[in-house]
């Protein structure tokens, strides 16, 4: 299953590194969406917009796809699937807060609907059931605890649908797991031999750095070496883009490796010009993007070098193009409370929680 979700291992999660850029979470619709197919019982007079909401979906653009399924849910009334598409576009999972109160009744309202419809496929009740996971008893079980089963669903949906693309990418964003720093899953990813050179690349990244932060450098250097020959592969299919991305891969996960050796100036020098050089790269709509920002890597290498205030600055920077980033929130929060800096652990205690 996990070689599988690998496949788009994060890739959609990626995207929010970049299109984060409205603490409210209503970010302008791309001029360009990514081709979705998706399969569904409804009619297919609605087929067209409801692949146009999960694009939406995808682009995290999430009023826009709560708007579009809604719209779909009248052109078909039948189709279970547009109510699941509006129940997702409540659910902001990387972002802080990841559900409005106000939308959590609105989201298990819509999934309520789904499953009085009849007309439905085993895959369709599959994401439905998931999803449900996390609007059940919310004023019983705590919201982690629901996350995590609804993660667990999307675990079983991803196996069962193996070559569904669908069911990997809202499986991998469930999982979500090398930004928790949860290092044991991604240290455990395994590649496809038919995967795209930069989409093995991610999973060799995600498994250097996962292994380099849980210490084992000679493991990560391995996959350095796998991760080289993915950027040879991108190279020599002249893809500039992609080159660029695994490029900064390789650098990040060079970093932690020496990080892991306790070469701390080197790792450092390494960290930081990637960072900058990320900065500079335009994200192409629904492509795999970056699992944890360049520059937030940055600054939690900063914070186990014990060097807080500088950190806090990367932490700050970052947060200017993603405002909801929990990872970014959290490293602000932790850096600004060891620096010293009360007022801003505050606030930034405040939007983390």
């Amino acid at each position: 299953m996990i070689c599988r979700a690998t496949a788009i291992v994060l890739a959609v999660v990626g995207t929010a590194g970049v299109m984060m850029g409205q603490e409210q979470h209503q970010l302008a619709v791309p001029e360009k969406l990514g081709k979705v197919s998706f399969a569904t019982s409804c009619s297919p007079s609605v087929e067209e917009r409801f692949e146009r909401g999960v694009a939406l979906l995808h682009s995290f653009t999430y009023q826009a796809a709560q708007q579009q399924f809604a719209e779909v849910s009248k052109a078909d009334p039948n189709c279970a699937m547009a109510h699941w598409g509006a129940a997702m576009s409540y659910y902001h999972q990387l972002w802080e807060p990841r559900i409005a109160d106000s939308d959590f009744g609105r989201g298990a309202q819509e999934i309520a609907q789904a499953r009085q419809l009849r007309k439905v496929s085993e895959r369709e009740t599959a994401f439905i059931g998931a999803l449900g996971e996390f609007y059940r008893r919310a004023g019983e079980i705590p919201q982690a605890k629901r996350e995590q089963a609804y993660a667990q669903a999307m675990k079983r949906v991803a196996e069962l649908h193996k070559d569904d693309p669908e069911a990997q990418a809202f499986y991998a964003l469930a999982l979500h797991s090398i930004e928790r720093h949860d290092w044991s899953e991604p240290a455990a990813l395994v590649t496809h031999q038919e995967s795209r050179p930069q989409v093995s690349a991610i999973t060799h990244w995600g498994r250097a750095v996962a292994l380099a932060r849980s210490g084992n450098a000679p493991a990560a250097e391995k996959e350095v070496g796998l991760l080289e020959g993915c950027l040879e592969k991108v190279r020599a299919a002249k893809n500039d883009y992609w080159a660029t991305r695994v490029e900064i891969q390789v650098a990040e996960a060079n970093a932690w490796i020496a990080r892991a050796k306790g070469q701390k100036t080197e790792a450092v020098a390494l960290l930081r010009p990637a960072a900058t050089r990320e900065d500079g790269v335009e994200k192409r709509p629904i492509t795999p993007g970056v699992i944890i920002p360049a520059r937030q890597q940055l600054g939690e290498l900063l914070l186990e070098l014990k060097q807080p205030d500088q950190a806090l600055a990367e932490f700050e920077a970052m947060l200017e193009n993603a405002p909801g980033r929990r990872g970014g929130l959290k490293g602000a929060f932790q850096a600004a409370e060891l620096a010293g800096n009360t007022e801003k652990a505050r606030q930034y205690k405040t939007r983390l929680f």
